[in-house]
């Protein structure tokens, strides 16, 4: 039988993670399922969309905690791409409120939009299977 792929083992997890998130927020989940939680977010906005996309979502508002969050379980590579995007905004703040996020997002300028697809080419380098391998790992090894 073919090993399944890791978004398919963690499929089920985030099925119920994710809603319970977005609906009551990070803080009402345990460490282990927001590492999932905001992993999970910052792949799917990025694949789909570049860093761009994530910071123009309601996931751009924990930028900082996802950074955490892809260190924790052995993606520093990746925490370090998104630490530079991060480092972009002023101050290397990113506002937590989405209106304030966007509109800082908005100002940033051209020169960002360039350091956005640089660290665009460098994320798809490492590719988002390589992160959730690591995502699998770390939250199944606390599933019961």
């Amino acid at each position: 039988m073919a090993k399944q792929a890791s978004w398919q083992r963690l499929q089920p997890h985030v099925d119920s993670i994710i809603p319970k998130g977005v609906k009551k927020g990070l803080a009402a989940l345990d460490e282990r399922e927001q590492t999932l939680f905001l992993v999970w977010s910052f792949t799917a906005e990025v694949d789909n969309g570049g860093f761009e996309q994530f910071f123009f979502n309601s996931g751009g508002g924990y930028a900082s905690e996802t950074v955490d969050a892809l260190e924790r379980i052995g993606a520093a590579d990746v925490g370090a791409l998104l630490r530079r995007a991060i480092d972009l905004f002023p101050h290397a703040v990113v506002p937590r409120e989405l209106e304030a996020r966007n509109a800082a997002l908005d100002q940033l300028g051209d020169d960002a939009d360039e350091r956005f697809d640089e660290l665009l080419k460098a994320y798809f380098r490492i590719g988002s299977d390589p992160v959730l391998e690591k995502l699998a790992a770390y939250f199944l090894r606390g599933a019961a």
